[in-house]
């Protein structure tokens, strides 16, 4: 580790390097705006391979492929491989920027420990890989209050960055209207603050993530939210 914290800390989340590589190029934009300190962590969804019927012979991949079922020793090797990936990035990225940053593994449900882990940083990347070969924008939800200026500031500096088009979608809407809206866009990544009522709950986060099938980046984790307001 190297540096001293002066900003904004920063928790990149994903289940594989292949979830985990979006999410580190947005925070590599993020690191000249504010951030003093990065972090990793991998988790193994065990969850996949656990309940696999005990016949399957093939599953079907996130590219929608179909793959021989790894055995247990390949799943294992997989996961430390792809973790191996991922702390190498992200000691890459630190190092270049001269900050701080540290990386943990653990197992279980994904966005959940990710969202726990996240209550002692200021945002959460949760990583997602993109399956479009298109660009994609950079989509912001947004809402009321103090944490929506932080959100456009961080919007326009990721369209800077990638270059990209900009797309706000209101936050103040039903959940099944709102995922309906985000479905539909190609996004490199969607932008909101957990002041948003789509990311008070775990399972709603995990209903984002789904629907934007990309990353996710959250100006403050639903955890230190709730903890803050205690």
């Amino acid at each position: 580790m190297t540096g001293k914290q002066k900003g904004k800390r920063l928790l990149i989340g994903a289940e594989s390097f292949a979830d985990a590589k979006p999410a580190l190029r947005i925070a590599e934009a993020l690191l000249h705006h504010g951030v003093s300190d990065i972090g990793g962590r991998f988790v193994e969804n065990l969850q996949n391979t656990e309940t696999w019927p005990a016949h399957a012979q093939c599953v079907v991949t996130s590219g929608g492929a179909l793959s021989d079922a790894p055995t247990a020793a390949q799943q294992k090797q997989q996961f430390e491989r792809d973790a191996k990936a991922f702390r190498e990035d992200l000691a890459r990225i630190a190092s270049a920027s001269k900050i701080d940053w540290r990386f943990d593994r653990e197992k279980g449900d994904p966005v959940q420990q990710l969202v726990l882990a996240a209550r002692d940083w200021d945002m959460l990347v949760i990583g997602h890989r993109r399956l479009s070969h298109q660009a994609g924008c950079i989509l912001s939800i947004q809402t009321d209050g103090s944490r929506a200026d932080r959100t456009r500031t961080l919007t326009d500096e990721l369209s800077r960055a990638f270059r990209a088009r900009t797309m706000v979608i209101p936050g103040q809407q039903p959940e099944a209207a709102l995922l309906t809206s985000i479905n539909r866009v190609c996004a490199r990544v969607v932008v909101v603050n957990a002041g948003a009522e789509t990311v008070q709950e775990t399972s709603q986060v995990q209903r984002l993530l789904e629907a934007a099938r990309c990353p996710v980046l959250i100006l403050e984790s639903p955890e230190r939210k709730q903890r803050e307001n205690e």
